[in-house]
């Protein structure tokens, strides 16, 4: 019997994730695509993997994956936020994370709106783009009341071939008086249909 339960268990985690699709130079992310395969990753200060793909007591899952776009229109912003999980290389430590993008007086509320965001490249500058890393809903880039600086830049590449995918590239670094946090080599790929759009007004 217990070698019957091993089995099932291990044949769950075969199944759970297509590594099939995982980056060759670095098997730790998900490859690019522009399939709306809902996937995203990234490197997180160079040990720390973001991927949905995550690892779980009982092994990978998706369950968490997902892009949500907040939109308020009083502050006049939006927000997108990839959330997933995180996981050291020896897969430990998991966590929930949500690495999240907020654009200052831009309205995104629907799909139509989400799209035309396609095709340009915004510099993560703090001021074009904010983007924050978020543990369990508080920042792990925020040190106190002390200023942080951000470069990178996240690039809104494909809708896919058939329009369906939304999908692009991004990487920034935090510095402040509390240290350096990079997020490196980040990709994400969603279907656009399964977008979750909310409205903080």
């Amino acid at each position: 019997m217990r070698k019957v339960f091993t089995l099932i268990f291990v044949t769950a985690i075969l199944v759970s994730c297509d590594y099939s699709e995982r980056d060759i130079a670095n098997p730790r992310l998900p490859r690019y695509t522009d399939q709306g395969a809902n996937t995203a990753g990234c490197i997180i200060n160079e040990k720390v993997g973001f991927d949905p793909c995550y690892y779980g007591f009982f092994g990978p899952s998706t369950s968490r994956d997902g892009l949500t776009v907040a939109v308020d229109t009083v502050l006049n912003y939006s927000e997108l936020s990839l959330s997933g999980g995180y996981y050291t290389p020896d897969f430990e430590d998991l966590e929930s994370l949500n690495i999240v993008f907020r654009l200052p007086s831009v309205q995104i509320g629907n799909i139509s709106s989400l799209r035309g965001l396609l095709g340009s490249e915004l510099p993560i500058d703090g001021s074009s783009v904010v983007a924050d890393i978020m543990r369990n809903g508080e920042s792990i880039l925020a040190c106190g009341n002390l200023e942080t600086t951000l470069t990178g830049k996240i690039f809104f590449r494909s809708g896919g071939s058939d329009h369906n995918a939304f999908a692009g590239t991004f990487g920034f670094s935090a510095n402040s008086n509390c240290g350096k946090q990079d997020a490196l080599y980040g990709r994400f790929d969603y279907n656009i249909a399964t977008v979750s759009f909310i409205s903080l007004n």
